[in-house]
């Protein structure tokens, strides 16, 4: 730690990261304000250091330089339209604690007794409910990708995977009552833990009202919560201006997921679906990945179109 006069102390911070575009040729730093960007060598495709220093006020008594870091990266981003990948920092040369991976992801790999059943259901969804519940499925895979570094964006994840599903099958209600009336549908006691279903209400709450805050005012999920996950707690309780609150865990919530998603599965119809409901996946990847253009010129059965061959403008 380096301790100027008369003022606090200076931390020097160190982030590497990757840049999935490069540096301009023969420019070997970017300085923006006090911070300098600088590429580096890498068998890894584009990298670059982003360097700062800390500086603290005489009254300061904490500080979190490492996400001021990735505040910074995530600006840079949009200021210099590049995909920036935090991968370390340093503070005064000293490696920064990186989030550890939740125990729940590397457990052994179980198959689901029903699964056969489980794929008759998902495939038995009438087509507007099969594409709402993939929507829901990779929100959910999405949310538990990041969870681990991202716990504020895995829950704006989480939450729209349960509030897409729940506006369409929960009849009544705002888009909150509806998300939360589906968990409380759905999820089994079991997959609680040790939450009552006296407080599980009061948490699922909190955790919408913690994606609207993200989602809307940029605030970001309670320390707490992230230490309740790393503690494999469901909560843990904290205080907020003087207030006792509880702070639900990312990782429970993300079970409480995963669990009303599987339990409405399981009460959906189980009919052996027909040939053309196992290829309802083959036309709805198919509806994704299509574009319809005007031809230049007639275009013979199997040939391969190129850009040439339509429209574009």
């Amino acid at each position: 730690m380096v301790v100027k006069s008369g003022q606090g102390p200076v931390l020097k911070i160190s982030v590497r990261f990757s840049s999935s575009r490069k540096f301009p040729d023969g420019v070997d730093e970017i300085r923006v304000g006090p911070y300098l960007l600088k590429p580096i060598p890498s068998a890894d495709g584009e990298e670059a250091i982003l360097d700062f220093n800390d500086e603290w006020e005489d009254v300061r008594k904490a500080a979190n330089p490492i996400q001021k870091a990735r505040f910074m990266l995530s600006w840079l981003a949009v200021a210099l339209e590049s995909r920036l990948m935090y991968k370390v920092g340093e503070i005064n040369r000293a490696p920064s604690l990186t989030a550890g991976q939740l125990q729940r992801f590397l457990k052994p790999l179980n198959p689901v007794p029903d699964m056969q059943q489980l794929l008759d259901r998902f495939l038995g969804l009438p087509e507007k409910l099969l594409r709402t519940y993939l929507r829901a499925s990779e929100l959910y895979h999405l949310g538990i990708q990041v969870i681990d570094e991202r716990p504020s964006l895995a829950i704006f994840l989480l939450v729209s995977s349960i509030e897409c599903l729940a506006n369409v099958v929960v009849p009544n209600g705002s888009f909150q009552a509806k998300y939360a009336s589906f968990i409380r549908q759905f999820c089994p006691q079991d997959a609680l833990g040790n939450v009552s279903k006296d407080m599980m209400p009061g948490l699922i709450s909190k955790m919408y009202e913690f994606r609207s805050q993200y989602a809307h005012g940029g605030k970001d999920l309670p320390v707490a919560s992230a230490l309740a996950a790393g503690r494999g707690l469901a909560w843990v309780k904290h205080y907020v201006d003087g207030k006792e609150e509880l702070a639900p865990s990312p990782d429970w919530f993300s079970h409480v997921v995963q669990a009303s998603l599987m339990t409405y599965l399981r009460s959906s119809p189980l009919e052996k679906p027909e040939d053309r409901m196992r290829k309802k996946l083959v036309d709805l990847a198919l509806s994704v990945g299509t574009v319809h253009f005007k031809s230049k010129r007639p275009i013979q059965e199997g040939q391969a179109v190129t850009a040439d061959d339509v429209e574009l403008q």
